[in-house]
């Protein structure tokens, strides 16, 4: 049955593919968006200029829509982003009220209460504030996305190609459960068609769970980059971040939030009422996730160089003058004691 839907964070990652399915599915689709230039413009797409943060935008958007999809974060906010994205998600709800949606489908991110980064912890308050509404909620928790565009994924794909080794610190040992981007969408499309007059949290996850230094290491070996993985003792998650900011600033700011949220579990605690609403999703593991996504080729150019590498390892070792260095690439050392 075909649905006027609202679509939020169209232009982001998850937004985009959903648009492309949403259009092929034939349905009439509003975007709202706080750059329409961004927006595919297509048959059954009407766009509309506006910020999640102000109801009258979100009114003039949700009007005639049944169901809306909430794909929006602030990570990217130059403000508190708990702040924003509790705003937001109130503005949300006013206007869901006003306009007698039938359902609301958000997405957010897995783990449990009690033990969430400030990141995490944000993405389930948010839900919680949807359905405080009068609209019934589906939210659907996920882990680490694999797909060409992720953030995830394309932060991974960045520390594989620019780093000459990988450090896998104690603290940092948690399990994820990445999921497919395919069978994400999937859950995303079928809650359309979803029999539900009460707001439900749907947690999902791939087949196969692991850290995220061994999901960083499946990833460049499935492209053929051979990297050393050096066991580390526990580090301070300040200066991690400092330090992937050196190394990846195009993702600096969103970087710094989901470093923190490395400590803490992100799987699946809920599986069976997932697949009993879900029984056409067959979630595949990271090897076939990766498979689909294909290799990509580590460019030479993207490796750090020597003094930029020195940069770092004098910081940590200011920070942690305890810690041995004796596994460390022995050149490196010896230049540095030079210095």
């Amino acid at each position: 049955m075909k649905k006027k839907i609202l679509l939020t964070g169209a232009t982001g990652y998850v937004g985009g593919l959903l648009l492309e399915r949403l259009i092929s599915a034939g349905h009439e689709i509003h975007v709202l968006a706080r750059s329409p230039e961004k927006v595919v413009n297509r048959p059954g797409v009407e766009i509309f200029k506006g910020d999640i943060r102000d109801h009258d935008s979100i009114a003039s958007a949700m009007k005639d829509c049944q169901i809306a999809y909430y794909l929006v974060h602030g990570l990217n906010t130059h403000f508190a982003f708990e702040y924003e994205e509790s705003r937001s998600a109130q503005t949300f709800t006013a206007a869901a009220n006003e306009a007698k949606l039938e359902k609301i489908i958000y997405l957010g991110g897995l783990g449990e209460e009690g033990g969430l980064s400030p990141h995490l912890r944000s993405r389930q308050l948010t839900g919680k504030i949807l359905a405080l509404g009068k609209t019934p909620v589906t939210e659907f928790r996920a882990s680490v996305v694999l797909g060409r565009g992720s953030t995830s994924y394309e932060m991974m794909r960045l520390l594989a190609q620019r780093l000459p080794f990988f450090i896998d610190p104690s603290n940092l040992r948690a399990l994820c459960q990445p999921l497919a981007e395919q069978d994400l969408i999937s859950y995303l499309m079928l809650e359309l068609g979803r029999a539900s007059g009460i707001s439900q949290v749907f947690e999902l996850g791939g087949k196969d769970r692991c850290t995220y230094s061994g999901l960083l290491v499946r990833l460049a070996q499935h492209s053929g980059i051979k990297r050393q993985v050096i066991p580390a003792m526990e580090i301070d998650l300040r200066l991690l971040a400092e330090v992937f900011e050196l190394i990846c600033p195009e993702y600096a700011r969103v970087g710094r939030h989901l470093m923190e949220s490395l400590t803490y579990p992100t799987v699946q605690n809920e599986k069976a009422t997932t697949q009993q609403a879900f029984p056409e999703v067959k979630p595949i593991g990271i090897e076939e996730a990766l498979d689909r996504i294909g290799q990509f080729h580590a460019d030479p150019r993207e490796l750090l160089t020597k003094d930029h590498l020195l940069k770092i390892f004098r910081g940590l070792r200011g920070r942690f003058p305890r810690w041995p260095f004796t596994n460390w690439p022995r050149s490196l050392l010896l230049d540095d004691q030079k210095k």
